[in-house]
């Protein structure tokens, strides 16, 4: 996994925000339409901005791990997780084994860190 996952962190939130914007400018329109249809709604609404998002950035998710595959696919997967929001970023952190996401944890410190921070460390 040589390539950063940031592009892809980058879509899913933006996509997060256009739906949050969606539902600001939608929502009156929408009447007495029951929880579950308005769910689907915003689903449908970030998995297309997700993709969108994807495609217009050219944010293959196949390269970002590593595997070789057609770019539309890797464009279309990225999307897809990306239409989910950031959450999944969160969930998929969580569930690696101890040690591999104590490491993870450990460079997006550094990367986080300023030069003067990083030096003093070492």
């Amino acid at each position: 996994m040589g390539k950063s996952i940031v592009p892809l962190l980058l879509i899913a939130f933006f996509a997060e925000r256009l739906v949050e914007i969606a539902k600001y400018l939608i929502k009156p329109f929408l009447g007495s339409r029951g929880e579950p249809a308005c769910r689907t709604l915003w689903q449908a609404l970030g998995l297309a901005a997700g993709i969108l998002l994807a495609f217009g950035m050219q944010v293959n998710f196949l390269d970002l791990i590593g595997v070789a595959g057609t770019p539309w696919l890797g464009k279309l997967l990225a999307g897809i997780f990306a239409g989910m929001g950031t959450q999944w970023v969160h969930e998929i952190v969580s569930n690696l084994p101890y040690d591999a996401a104590r490491s993870f944890r450990a460079q997006a410190k550094l990367r986080n860190s300023t030069p003067g921070q990083q030096r003093q460390k070492k």
